[in-house]
């Protein structure tokens, strides 16, 4: 073997490796959980035609390039693993290209640890098994972030203009992006103060604004989304305290499933991360004050990777609340890096492998209890509950009427469903509402979400309870009730 064909083999083992590991992460037990809501609703918006996909993903309150891509991924089928995998590929992908772009701002030693830290990273294990655009999101925020590097040092107009694509792209999977096009203006404005080549924040500018003119078609669209409150859910978790921050950094570090941590091995995982990711920052500071100007740009980096984002859109919530940790994910990569730099420069080397042995066992135990305790709504065993004792005359009443879509998801054949409720349901017109739905059937299906913010009373039941004889009633896990009704005598 030549010394090329070494060096191309070194250059790619590792993160040829780190793709393997971090795929079959992603694929274990992928198809597990059920199918919920917003999983239901790409599909929903992905098996219309390309001009339908567009125009229905208007009326909803994201940009429409995920189900786009979901509309082509379906050619290899509709189960929850085919589905799914689409995130599970674009997870994996993400923790390569993290891996080049820690080589890039620290060393080799960092990019590998980092990369690792992201492939067994719970949260980003979680959303990389959703059939959701947010780890799409996140691989085009850390692509570009290493196209900008590249860009920077070569001063290459190819990597400018590449870029701005990737920058578009992301603008339309999700509007988050923003946050990310924020942190690459001011690495740019840092990196051109202390470099004095000014032209750098010239090509940037010309970079974003070309981005901006690729996004244009959709503008008009993406204001109409903001202004009239999409995502309304959101908004509805109130303005975040600064709790808020802790909260996500604590799903950083140990996913949705910090309950199954003994109490132990959780607060373990905080301190450890915390630690690592301050002596970072002391390490980088101390580098910097000696002249180690590549420490210095890494670290800037890493922390406006982390901050700014979180920062700005904690900032903007007290105002319009839009905090959420799911479109926070984009920027885990820059709390990695920051663990990943603490975990690297940790001496002496028994003490870092030993901590590197730690840190992979709580990330491990959270990936595994992920993978073994279910944590979606179960609409597989609600809908073939239903199906199991549904007749010829039966109608099902969903409310929220979009529970359909997950419920259907699972149903084989045609469904009489009644879904027209207005959310919030007002007290006046619940029978207005259900009877035309009902009409001229003999039993009715509720299936609804219990303590929805719609009906948190049960009124809709409620109703149903005193005029109809309630023949069954089951609760499913995920606050489903089901509860069936005979509407006239046998």
């Amino acid at each position: 073997m030549s010394r090329t064909e070494r060096a191309i083999r070194s250059f790619w083992l590792c993160p040829a490796l780190l793709f393997l590991l971090a795929l079959g992460v992603r694929l274990y037990r992928i198809g597990a959980e059920s199918v919920w809501l917003d999983e239901a609703t790409s599909l929903f918006l992905a098996r219309h035609s390309l001009f339908d996909v567009v125009a229905w993903t208007a009326k909803d309150i994201h940009p429409p390039l995920y189900y786009l891509l979901l509309h082509f991924w379906r050619l290899f089928g509709e189960s929850e693993v085919a589905l799914r995998s689409l995130s599970a590929l674009a997870g994996a992908v993400s923790v390569v290209v993290l891996y080049f772009l820690g080589r890039r701002l620290f060393d080799r030693r960092t990019s590998g640890i980092a990369a690792f830290l992201l492939a067994l990273a719970p949260l980003h294990v979680w959303y990389s098994q959703q059939v959701r655009m947010y780890t799409w999101l996140g691989l085009w925020i850390v692509l570009a972030a290493y196209l900008l590097l590249l860009a920077l040092e070569e001063q290459k107009v190819g990597y400018w203009v590449a870029l701005a694509v990737v920058n578009a792209l992301a603008l339309y999977t999700h509007y988050y992006t923003v946050f990310g096009l924020l942190v690459q203006g001011l690495f740019v404005l840092y990196v051109s103060w202390r470099t004095g080549r000014w032209r750098s924040l010239l090509w940037a500018a010309g970079t974003m604004a070309f981005s901006i003119l690729l996004f244009a078609p959709w503008l008009p669209t993406m204001y109409f989304q903001v202004s009239t409150g999409g995502g309304g859910w959101v908004a509805r978790a109130g303005v975040p305290g600064l709790r808020a921050f802790l909260d996500t950094l604590i799903g950083f570090t140990v996913g949705t499933v910090r309950g199954a941590y003994p109490v132990w091995m959780r607060w373990t995982a905080y301190l450890l991360f915390v630690a690592l990711c301050i002596w970072a920052v002391v390490y980088g500071l101390r580098a910097a004050l000696r002249g180690n100007r590549k420490e210095e740009r890494g670290l800037v980096f890493a922390l406006l990777y982390l901050a700014v984002p979180l920062s700005v859109a904690w900032l903007i919530s007290q105002v319009k609340p839009l905090y959420a940790d799911r479109y926070l994910l984009a920027f885990l990569p820059g709390y990695l890096l920051l663990a990943g730099r603490g975990l690297a420069t940790l001496a002496p080397k028994a003490m870092r492998w030993g901590a590197l042995a730690l840190v992979c066992g709580l990330l491990l135990f959270g990936v595994w209890q992920m993978a073994v305790l279910p944590e979606n709504p179960d609409w597989r065993d609600t809908a073939a509950y239903v199906s199991e004792r549904f007749e010829p005359g039966d109608v099902a009443v969903f409310y929220p009427g979009w529970d359909e879509k997950p419920f259907s998801y699972y149903w084989d054949g045609s469904l009489p469903a009644w879904t027209w409720f207005k959310v919030p349901l007002p007290p006046d017109e619940v029978a207005a509402s259900v009877n035309p739905g009902i009409a001229g059937y003999r039993r009715a299906w509720l299936v609804w979400s219990i303590g929805h913010y719609g009906d948190p009373q049960g009124l809709l039941k409620q109703y149903l309870d005193r005029n109809f004889r309630l023949l069954d009633v089951r609760r499913f896990r995920g606050d489903i009730g089901v509860a069936l009704y005979q509407l006239v005598p046998q």
